[in-house]
């Protein structure tokens, strides 16, 4: 077994309480090839291969796939429960919710390169987390976020406005991960005026950053981290703000397709 996934098996059991993000690179999963994908797609659910298989493009489908298996992989080892006895119920704008456990709660997200999963075991049951990863790959130039001016404060627009044109992609993904991992946070997804998700003036997250807001009554956590060597890809988690708040990094552990499958298949 692979060190990192072994890594975050040992991490889930030495702690009570902890979070993590998951991630898998959909570009180095090895599912263009067909036998890769037909053996990979049997160790899901039939209403799940289904959905799979009708995703419109080849890749999207991959990305499909390495999604959903992510989500089994994941709720699995954290609710030490076999795939096959994992049970999910949905929030009133279709967000996903592990009903055969309690204390675990997720979110999932599909960048350009990876998938993740912020997954968080808590004693709160109260608890709600969100994840998004966005991709500077999304915008083709600086003169393109000119179109989704309606979706940011004037203070936002203002600090997006004094960057230079290749932070100024960076400053805007930035902003659009946080405004996506609260709607995931919220459950409502699109179904929300983003403009209103206001994060006012912030810093451009170099490596990693923390803040704390309280947006629509809800005070949060967002936490921001690059996951590629190049800072292609940014990925923010948001959960519930509480008394006892700890700032420390969120571990991302980056496995790989074949582990994650090689470990789903000796549970059956």
């Amino acid at each position: 077994m692979a060190d990192l996934l072994q890594s975050f098996i040992d991490y889930t059991e030495s702690n009570q309480s902890w979070e993590a993000i998951l991630a898998i690179n959909v570009n180095e999963s090895g599912l263009h090839d067909e036998f890769l994908f037909e053996k990979a797609i049997r160790l899901l659910p039939l209403t799940w291969q289904n959905h799979v298989l009708t995703t419109r493009s080849l890749y999207d489908r991959r990305t499909a796939l390495c999604n959903r298996l992510l989500q089994i992989f994941g709720c699995s080892v954290a609710s030490k429960t076999s795939p096959k006895s994992l049970t999910y119920t949905c929030g009133r704008y279709g967000k996903p919710i592990l009903a055969s456990s309690d204390s675990v709660k997720f979110s999932m997200s599909n960048g350009s390169t990876h998938t993740v999963m912020y997954l968080v075991n808590s004693l709160n049951n109260n608890m709600e987390v969100g994840v998004d990863i966005a991709s500077k790959t999304d915008i083709k130039s600086a003169d393109e976020i000119n179109l989704f001016e309606d979706i940011f404060s004037s203070a936002e627009q203002a600090c997006i406005s004094r960057c230079d044109d290749r932070s100024k992609i960076a400053m805007f993904i930035y902003y659009w991960s946080l405004k996506e991992s609260y709607t995931k946070f919220t459950g409502t997804g699109l179904n929300c005026e983003l403009k209103a998700i206001d994060l006012g003036a912030i810093n451009l997250c170099q490596d990693f950053s923390s803040i704390k807001r309280q947006i629509h009554g809800n005070s949060v956590i967002f936490q921001s981290q690059w996951i590629n060597d190049d800072l292609n890809e940014i990925v923010t988690t948001c959960q519930n703000s509480l008394k006892d708040d700890c700032f420390e990094r969120t571990c991302i552990f980056i496995l790989t397709f074949k582990d994650m499958i090689n470990y789903l298949e000796n549970l059956d």
